[in-house]
């Protein structure tokens, strides 16, 4: 039996009242609306990110609120009608469903957001290398950028996804991540591959 949570929403218009479900292929929404009964499905792949709302407009009448970014630039709201930890819960189950819908993908991309002007102080973070073992966590090749405005981590390996879920585990990660967090400006997303091309799909 999937848990339910009592939760208010917005996608963009009414604002509605029901229950959540992480169902198996997507976050289900039932309830009702003052044009009547109402169910709203988004699908894992269409998410592009998962946020707590920072600043009060993005909230639902004031309550802790969860933002579901999708790739189409709209942004599904969702806050809790009783407990505000649940908010938190949430998040971390969205963010880890949505990354096992990667899995078996040898390449998987997470962007970190930066605070502005911090790239300095990130890019010399980045040069220090992984707080890991790249080798030993049999990837193939590891890559960073970092822009203006966010950090890009690219694993690569026959089953990047398991990767990632080892690298998380290491401690080493988390003592490294305490050095980022006066530059980080938001919660890390995973990118979803749209495109491709490579030179051996002529061969």
């Amino acid at each position: 039996m999937r848990t339910s949570y009592g939760v208010i929403w917005q996608n963009g218009g009414t604002l509605n009242a029901g229950k959540l479900e992480l169902a198996p292929g997507a976050v289900r929404l039932e309830g009702t609306s003052p044009e009547g009964a109402v169910v709203y499905e988004l699908p894992y792949h269409d998410l592009a990110g998962v946020h707590i709302a920072r600043g009060g407009a993005e909230r639902l009448e004031n309550r802790p609120t969860l933002v579901l970014e999708q790739v189409d630039g709209a942004a599904l709201r969702v806050a809790s009608v009783a407990q505000s930890g649940i908010v938190a819960e949430l998040a971390e189950k969205i963010a880890s469903i949505q990354l096992g819908a990667v899995a078996g993908a040898r390449r998987v991309v997470i962007v970190v957001p930066i605070k502005a002007e911090s790239r300095g102080a990130v890019q010399a973070l980045v040069e220090q290398g992984p707080p890991f073992d790249p080798e030993l966590m049999a990837l193939e090749r590891h890559d960073v950028y970092v822009t203006d405005a966010e950090a890009v981590f690219v694993f690569e390996g026959a089953d990047s996804t398991h990767v990632v879920d080892r690298i998380v585990a290491q401690p080493g990660l988390w003592r490294g991540a305490l050095a980022w967090q006066e530059y980080v400006a938001g919660p890390p997303r995973v990118a979803q591959a749209t495109y491709a091309w490579s030179h051996d799909q002529l061969d």
